[in-house]
């Protein structure tokens, strides 16, 4: 996953959060088109795995189904915390609780740490692709995140 390493999702300490919401909420669009996961909130999606990675808690209820083998959600998982996306914090009880897998750490086992899972490198591919098109201008994603969560912070503001 060299093409992983183009885009540094972290600045300095912090992680880059506009970025990591402009992969993941076209990480998500990817998924859906693909029917890796049903019909949700790209913007949802995104929130979750936002910040320093995935979040145990969100105001925002999760509720997409990953409709695939579940060891390529796993493996996928496992794929962005090598590529510095997102963190392996709590990993596999997030997994568990946000995507309703069960025994998670059993099946990481199964395919690590000489095996995937099949079908990997449709997921390689997807990601590859992602961060390649994000990579082509990052300061035009991050405004356009930086633009959308201002929106959505002015609708909050506005409704209280």
């Amino acid at each position: 996953m060299d093409d992983v390493e183009i885009l540094k999702f972290t600045r300095g300490n912090t992680y880059d959060t506009e970025l990591q919401l402009a992969f993941f909420t076209r990480l998500s669009g990817e998924l859906q088109k693909l029917n890796f996961i049903n019909k949700h909130s790209d913007l949802e999606f995104a929130i979750l795995f936002s910040g320093k990675g995935f979040k145990d808690t969100t105001a925002i209820k999760f509720n997409a189904k990953w409709l695939r083998e579940e060891n390529l959600l796993i493996y996928m998982i496992d794929l962005l915390v090598l590529g510095g996306v997102i963190t392996n914090y709590s990993l596999n009880s997030l997994i568990e609780k946000h995507f309703k897998i069960k025994d998670v750490a059993t099946q990481r086992y199964n395919f690590q740490p000489h095996l995937k899972p099949d079908n990997y490198k449709e997921i390689d591919s997807i990601v590859e692709q992602l961060i390649l098109e994000l990579s082509v201008d990052e300061d035009l994603h991050r405004t356009l995140m930086t633009t959308i969560i201002k929106k959505a912070n002015n609708n909050i503001r506005s409704k209280k």
